[in-house]
């Protein structure tokens, strides 16, 4: 049963989504992809003119490769954003060359973006995105579990994990990976992102692909309350379109950004140095994004993540 608060949600979102962009199915000008099924594709223009072609496949080893695949038909245009979705991910991949567990009615999404395009420090993208996808779970979750509730449940709220998580609970929901590809001299930057929407993958505790527990929204919400599969395309579609709208927004600075994400953060939590087990202590988030930690020892350092695959 999906409840009045989330067809209210899912509708509103659809229509937010409609009145941003101008829907056209894109013709004669694919042409040049003769590799790829041009039925699974649609154009979408913002009022600023800025393109975003959304592609959506069933099943596909990975959204990152398949918007390679895209921009390499595609040639030197680089006036679009690639939005690339699937609802069945095969060999999804992580940070560090890990593996991304996919499972059905997840989030598998990638948008493709011409660097020249982000108008902050590439550094601060993933947490920009990490921004973002935190506002829509907090969006979804508080739509299923208003404040006059009477289960007398706790409502929660997702963090921000630095450079790239999204957590619920303490557990991961999300992730985000960003790669480099060089097309004609044109670098995009393809942006992954995975949101555990209905199912939590079980996440080895040791080995190569070792990591954080994780869960899925589904498991938050009221037992009475099953979420539709059709959620994790309309969370992309939304997702999208706010990342293109930041993109466009004259506003945007480094400072905003760092402002938004210290904001969804928990400073109170300890993170974990993945390679030696060391516990340290966020203190704040530098203006390259550089993580500033305090060590047990009370000694201060800067932490510093590989952003580009």
């Amino acid at each position: 049963m999906i409840p009045l608060r989330l067809r209210s949600f899912l509708n509103r979102a659809t229509v937010a989504t409609v009145a941003v962009l101008s829907f056209h199915r894109r013709t004669a000008a694919v042409c040049a992809f003769s590799t790829v099924d041009v039925n699974n594709m649609f154009h979408a223009t913002s009022d600023d003119g800025e393109k975003l072609i959304f592609y959506h496949v069933q099943e596909a080893e990975s959204t990152q490769d398949l918007a390679k695949t895209l921009i390499e038909r595609g040639g030197a245009e680089d006036d679009h954003l690639w939005v690339v979705t699937t609802d069945n991910q095969t060999h999804g991949r992580g940070t560090t060359g890990r593996t991304w567990i996919s499972r059905k009615g997840n989030v598998f999404l990638t948008i493709a973006v011409p660097m020249t395009s982000i108008p902050v420090p590439i550094t601060l993208l993933p947490l920009q995105m990490g921004v973002l996808v935190a506002e829509r779970l907090d969006k979804i979750y508080h739509q299923l579990k208003p404040d006059d509730e009477e289960d007398g449940s706790e409502r929660l709220q997702p963090t921000v994990k630095w450079p790239n998580d999204v957590l619920f609970n303490d557990e991961k929901i999300a992730g985000i990976l960003i790669e480099s590809h060089v097309v004609e001299n044109v670098t995009w930057l393809l942006v992954g992102i995975g949101v555990n929407l209905l199912q939590t993958p079980q996440v080895p505790t040791e080995g190569p692909d070792k990591g954080r527990p994780a869960t899925c929204l589904q498991h938050y919400v009221s037992h009475d309350v099953l979420l539709p599969e059709s959620l994790a395309e309309v969370f992309s579609h939304d997702l999208a379109v706010a990342f293109e709208q930041w993109l466009d927004d004259s506003d945007v600075s480094a400072e905003q950004v760092r402002s938004e994400w210290k904001r969804w953060a928990n400073w109170a939590k300890p993170l974990q140095i993945r390679e030696t087990g060391e516990a340290v202590f966020p203190m704040d988030i530098e203006a390259d994004g550089r993580l500033r930690v305090k060590e047990m020892s009370g000694k201060e350092r800067l932490l510093v993540a590989d952003y580009l695959y």
